[in-house]
């Protein structure tokens, strides 16, 4: 990859390329739903990457080719730009280099962008396209962000540019990933513990739904008002909101499956996703008929466990399965839900891998 990233902006600019980056998305094992409202997370980094190449020019000009939509953005730095007028990955650029702009100097660039990772499928391409461009800005440019800055003005554009009112993992995933290491976050104080572990016997892998789902135009930020008007809520009648059983469950199962993945007990780690799903399901309502069926196929398949990851309505569905069955798992329950939704899923083998780096 890193000869072809070099050889496309070559071709392109006429000039080599100063800086080559890659940033992974990320997968959750366990928490969703959880970071913005304070609570517990294990994200981790995978190899699904999206690729940037960047150098400086003399004029203070931004020229980005997206390389797999084969579109530019070019402006100049000072240049007025109403933020309707975007798409929305156009947005996702603007939005970085207007929050930098209001505390550092930036100059032109030129940039390519290369992703090989699925959109909207729940791996957070977003966080791998924000956390990457911000990273690469400052290298470029030296502004001195330490990675965690780097996550909040990601968050930032997410939320000001984008109209998505996140939490904080998937930036934190980007950019704190550790290989072979699940991320246990604490969302209310940031402060987080690597875990390592080997699933010996058994694998986790994605299945993407072939839904697709938009999160900003979703009702995704209708949870995020949900869980801000339970705060408002007297203890006694809060306990008994779905939305908030959703969370308290989930932030227990972030440390159960800790526990479970760090002793090796595979099938146990299975009922853990396997409850998480439900609990989406039933309490947060954020799955969809699709996915629903996914889980219930998957497990009466022989998988260990299965839930819906990302923010919801579509998108991976998480996967634990041991080791000999996984190529009679995938065919069976491929078969049977393209009889009954007519879309052909879609498999990742993942591994775990650092944040976002220098390449």
């Amino acid at each position: 990859m890193k000869e072809e990233l070099a050889d496309l902006f070559l071709k392109k600019f006429k000039q080599e390329a100063t800086l080559l980056i890659q940033s992974p998305t990320r997968i959750n094992l366990i928490g969703e739903h959880t970071d913005y409202h304070g609570g517990l997370v294990l994200p981790a980094a995978i190899d699904f990457y999206i690729y940037f190449a960047i150098a400086k020019t003399a004029t203070p000009v931004v020229f980005i080719s997206d390389e797999n939509k084969q579109e530019q953005f070019a402006y100049e730095l000072d240049e007025d730009i109403e933020l309707a007028s975007l798409s929305q990955w156009r947005k996702y650029f603007f939005g970085t280099i207007k929050i930098l702009q209001e505390k550092y100097q930036l100059g032109g660039f030129q940039l390519i962008k290369l992703g090989k990772a699925p959109v909207g499928a729940g791996v957070s391409s977003s966080a791998a396209l924000c956390c990457g461009f911000i990273f690469a800005l400052n290298e470029l440019f030296s502004l001195g962000l330490d990675r965690w800055q780097m996550a909040h003005v990601a968050q930032r554009v997410e939320q000001e540019y984008v109209g998505l009112n996140c939490g904080i993992m998937d930036q934190f995933a980007v950019l704190f990933g550790e290989s072979q290491a699940c991320l246990r976050l604490d969302c209310s104080n940031l402060e987080y513990t690597s875990h390592t572990f080997d699933l010996i016997g058994g694998q986790f892998f994605l299945a993407n739904s072939m839904v697709k789902h938009n999160l900003a135009q979703s009702a995704y930020n209708d949870r995020v008002s949900e869980y801000a008007e339970l705060d408002k809520v007297p203890n006694p009648l809060r306990v008994r909101n779905p939305r908030h059983r959703h969370f308290e469950s989930e932030n227990k199962r972030v440390d159960a499956m800790i526990s479970c993945l760090e002793k090796g007990c595979l099938k146990e780690a299975g009922t853990i996703l396997n409850e998480g799903h439900l609990s989406l399901k039933d309490d947060f309502e954020v799955t969809c008929e699709e996915t629903d069926l996914l889980q219930k196929l998957f497990v009466e398949s022989g998988a260990l466990g299965a839930r819906q990851m990302g923010g919801g309505f579509g998108g991976c569905m998480l996967v634990l399965a041991k080791d000999h069955l996984l190529k009679e798992l995938k065919e069976k329950v491929s078969i049977q839900y393209q009889k009954v939704f007519g879309l052909n899923l879609e498999y990742h083998d993942i591994n775990i891998v650092d944040g976002v780096k220098l390449i």
